[in-house]
């Protein structure tokens, strides 16, 4: 069988090192031993350069120009490495579990909205600083062990179907005035009850009982 050779004439790209002199409408301006290029920055360097920062060329002869990668950073380029894409991003791990870790801290910032979904959320710190204008939680059960705790508020309002408080001890200073309404209400005291007021008034519309061994009037 007679096999047959095509020559197929293409614009094999080359590699070059460059540095970055600028940044154009495009792309970035580089400079190379060759000359300058006009280069873009192709979808696998994650890595934004700086000018000044030493890369990796792909030059083509039909004037196709990427950035591969950053080489090194330049004497006047920023300390920061800066990742950067066009469009989406999915960092997806198929086996395993995905790390963050950072010496300094890390910071988080999106003008619109960030989700987060899990089976489970654990989050152990020192101090966290909460600023939020409006705060929602939907939950089925909630528990907390705080040992001193600290509210202000310019109003509370508080809506529940059964409330249990156990206390050692309660303190509570109304300045104006305190108002309950109950369908009923019933105090069990051990020892002593003491009430102390300028004026006292009892209303009843139908009858008021005082049952004791021994009652005091004076």
């Amino acid at each position: 069988m007679l096999q047959l050779a095509v020559k197929h004439s293409g614009a094999d790209p080359v590699l070059e090192y460059g540095t970055v002199i600028g940044e154009g409408e495009g792309g970035f301006v580089v400079r190379s031993a060759y000359g300058e290029y006009s280069a873009r920055l192709a979808v696998s360097c994650l890595v934004r350069p700086d000018v000044t920062d030493r890369v990796l060329l792909s030059v083509d002869a039909a004037g196709d120009c990427f950035i591969l990668s950053v080489l090194s950073k330049g004497k006047s380029s920023s300390p920061n490495t800066e990742l950067t894409c066009d469009g989406p991003l999915c960092l997806r791990v198929r086996r395993g579990s995905l790390s963050l870790l950072a010496d300094e801290g890390v910071v988080m910032a999106t003008p619109r909205g960030i989700d987060m979904t899990s089976d489970t959320l654990h989050i152990q710190t020192k101090r966290a600083d909460v600023t939020c204008e409006h705060l929602s939680v939907l939950g089925r059960f909630f528990h907390s062990r705080i040992r001193e705790m600290k509210i202000v508020s310019g109003r509370v309002e508080t809506i529940v179907n059964r409330l249990t408080e156990r206390l050692t001890d309660a303190f509570r200073f109304v300045k104006d005035h305190e108002e309950i309404q109950t369908g009923s209400t019933r105090y069990l005291v051990e020892t002593n009850l003491t009430m102390h007021a300028k004026n006292t008034m009892q209303v009843a519309e139908e009858m008021v009982t005082i049952n004791a061994e021994q009652i005091n009037l004076g």
